[in-house]
């Protein structure tokens, strides 16, 4: 486990008023993230096994950012296409960990497919953020959250890969992949948190507002 979450999560509940409400369900993804990470490593020292909060949270962070994308108008010109993808991701979810396996137990598939629909999705958000001639993108809060995404749920897919097909790895190699896994985890926390940091602002009547209530 690794705490570099919290750093994030801190400084989206210090932003939480202060942003633009379009950015909040991403926040929530942090939260939710954090949240798990504590669960994880309650529940492996208690009971050698987090797989129920793992395959909850797997599920709920999968919907929290489907609502997230559509927020960024990633859906505009298909706007329904998110409720139909959470349908899709809600059957697969309830398919597997309840008539294929058990919710105690760990199982890729929906790993996989939620994964790899959240870096198309990034993907997509990126290219609409270029069409539209932004030319700030380094700063900019959602490129910067869309490039951390395709990172980790890119390496996430191939993990996954690796115990579907249990392909043979010598002891060198696997502690190689799990320090990459580490380290990217790690970046793509700090990445998050400069995303909540360059988050657009609400204009600043409306947070004195916020002030004197």
């Amino acid at each position: 486990m690794t705490s570099t979450i919290l750093i994030a999560a801190i400084i989206g509940l210090v932003k939480w008023k202060k942003v633009k409400k379009i950015n909040h369900l991403f926040i929530v993804f942090v939260y939710c993230s954090a949240i798990n990470e504590t669960l994880s490593y309650i529940s492996t020292y208690l009971f050698k096994n987090n797989a129920v909060n793992s395959n909850i949270y797997l599920l709920i962070s999968a919907i929290v950012l489907l609502f997230q994308f559509n927020n960024w108008y990633t859906f505009k010109y298909k706007k329904k296409s998110v409720y139909f993808i959470t349908l899709i991701l809600l059957s697969i979810w309830f398919y597997e960990f309840f008539l294929i396996t058990q919710i105690w137990k760990f199982s890729s598939y929906f790993r996989i497919i939620s994964a790899f629909i959240i870096v198309l999705l990034s993907l997509r958000t990126i290219s609409l953020l270029i069409n539209s001639n932004q030319l700030t993108l380094i700063m900019n809060s959602t490129f910067i959250i869309c490039i951390a995404l395709i990172l980790f749920y890119t390496v996430k897919i191939l993990l996954e890969i690796f115990f579907i097909y249990a392909l043979p790895i010598n002891n060198f190699l696997g502690n190689s992949f799990y320090r990459l896994i580490f380290n990217i985890l790690i970046l793509t926390n700090i990445m998050y948190a400069l995303a909540i940091i360059f988050m657009p602002l609400k204009p600043k009547y409306i947070l004195q507002q916020l002030e004197t209530t």
